[in-house]
């Protein structure tokens, strides 16, 4: 219903924005098709409510300034607004800096009187005072600030902030997919061409928003309202991810309602409305595809089986009620972007319905590759027979990130989180100290090194029953020789038929 809403005020914000155009039938699919947009529309939050209240807001900010009057029913949805947007979440308290603006520089433009900003400002510290303003004495009185700042960090507090531009930049890159589709547990992503297919798309949009600008004079304020909108959300999502973990897409949500309207815009500047509604269509294609094949195929049910199949890595961790029993690897070699499967086995249950955590983690730097968190198969762990042996198949997907080291051998830790408590659950290992999680062997990491040429293919020779040599080229050779003093570089690429679970040194000798 929340969602439903936010949809609606989208067209009715694209309609004023831009009247004639049909922008807002536009910026309303596009909103609709966006597939992290439909996930958390579909489950119970409080993004839903404040993307609501902020597009409703929005609204009623663009027709103000288009219409250049506020009646004494708009004086009061807006000010009704506001208190529906400080009680759903911190974030919407950014909706009344965005309103105060609007009232300025429509009384800046002389299409607003000082009376009209006088009566919202008034009704909305009145209606707001008395109906949010008992959550924030609440606050004060239980944290010692109004907004719960240092509680809600003492959760979700960073542990450290990117440490150079690379970092930023591939916290960045979570932020725009996770904004377009990142569904489950972060862990399940839309296909590589889909993210350069938005790319090209919102290039396209600003392009064609430059160009629209120019055109048409009659919208520049329209356009410039808009986009300080989400520049600021943008600001307020900064500022927020520089204190505690929310380097995500949906946050930017309550900026929806600016965000669509330009990029149909900006479409229909350059594309024109036919081809820009066909553009369209891988969109709303993966938003129908997701929730049909991706989420079943990636949440597959739990199996009950009789004991560990043949090459599962055996592992007794007890945590609480349940016990960990192994891990059998489907994937033998990953790269970057690519999908790990694995099946996890374990025993019991648990009242508190734990979720199952998985960390892919580079060997080197113990930086995250991919991670997911949920109920194991989608299920109850408080309803499992803790007689049975499950086995629970987990896909994750991989992030960009290139290894330094290639081939090499990832890691996991897998264990146990109470939502209850908010806690890892801990593991006892035999008489040893109890650990948060317990460490494993994940596939080796076979990336492509930048800039390197490909390799010839061989027949391969085996070097044992673990590792084969399938390929070779070498590099400072001129006509077949090598001089005294010459540097020879010799690249290789090797095969692993069978996983192995120790280090090995590759000796060359000429």
């Amino acid at each position: 219903m929340f969602s439903g809403g936010t949809l609606w005020f989208i067209f009715l914000i694209g309609e004023e924005a831009f009247p004639g155009r049909r922008v807002g039938l536009g910026a309303m699919f596009l909103a609709a098709s966006v597939p992290t947009f439909v996930s958390i529309s579909a489950s119970i939050n409080n993004d839903n409510l404040v993307t609501l209240a902020y597009t409703a807001g929005l609204y009623g900010c663009v027709r103000v300034l288009r219409r250049g009057r506020i009646s004494h029913r708009m004086a009061l949805a807006l000010a009704l607004i506001l208190w529906v947007a400080a009680l759903s979440k911190l974030s919407g308290l950014g909706l009344f800096a965005v309103v105060g603006v609007a009232l300025l520089a429509g009384r800046w433009y002389r299409t607003l009187a000082w009376g009209d900003v006088i009566r919202v400002g008034a009704w909305g510290a009145g209606i707001v005072g008395l109906g949010a303003g008992w959550w924030y004495w609440r606050n004060w009185r239980l944290y010692g600030d109004p907004f719960a700042l240092e509680a809600t960090r003492a959760i979700w507090r960073r542990d450290a902030l990117p440490g150079d531009w690379g970092g930023v930049l591939f916290e960045a890159r979570g932020v725009w997919t996770s904004f377009w589709m990142t569904l489950g547990q972060f862990n399940i992503f839309g296909p590589v061409w889909f993210y350069e297919y938005l790319e090209y798309g919102v290039a396209i949009a600003i392009a064609g928003v430059t160009l629209a600008s120019i055109r048409r004079r009659p919208w520049r304020v329209g356009i410039f309202a808009l986009v300080l909108v989400c520049a600021w959300q943008v600001l307020l999502l900064i500022l927020a991810t520089r204190q505690i973990n929310v380097s995500q897409g949906r946050i930017l949500f309550p900026a929806l309602g600016a965000l669509m309207p330009l990029l149909v815009l900006g479409w229909y500047a350059v594309l024109g409305q036919a081809l820009s509604r066909l553009a369209l269509l891988p969109l709303a294609v993966m938003a129908i595809w997701a929730p049909v094949a991706l989420l079943p195929a990636t949440f597959a049910g739990l199996k009950t089986v009789q004991d560990l199949p043949p090459g599962a890595r055996p592992i007794l961790a007890e945590s609480e009620s349940l016990r960990l029993r192994g891990y059998w690897l489907e994937t033998q070699m990953v790269g970057a972007a690519e999908t790990v499967e694995m099946d996890i086995f374990f025993e019991g249950q648990h009242s508190d319905n734990a979720l199952l955590f998985l960390r892919v983690l580079d060997p080197i730097t113990r930086d995250i590759l991919g991670e997911f968190t949920g109920a194991p198969g989608m299920a109850p762990t408080a309803r499992l027979d803790p007689a049975d042996l499950y086995a629970a198949s987990v896909k994750i997907r991989l992030n960009e990130r290139v290894l330094g080291c290639s081939p090499c051998r990832t890691e996991f830790i897998v264990g146990w989180f109470n939502p209850k408590t908010q806690q890892n659950i801990p593991f006892t290992v035999g008489d040893e100290e109890a650990v948060e999680s317990v460490l494993g062997f994940g596939p080796v990491w076979m990336g492509q090194v930048p800039g390197a040429a490909p390799l010839q293919p061989m027949e391969p020779v085996a070097l044992g029953p673990e590792i084969a040599l399938v390929g070779y080229r070498l590099h400072g050779v001129n006509d077949g020789a090598v001089a005294p003093g010459d540097a020879l570089v010799v690249e290789v690429r090797l095969a692993y038929p069978a996983p192995f679970f120790q280090d090995w040194t590759l000796v060359l000798a000429c």
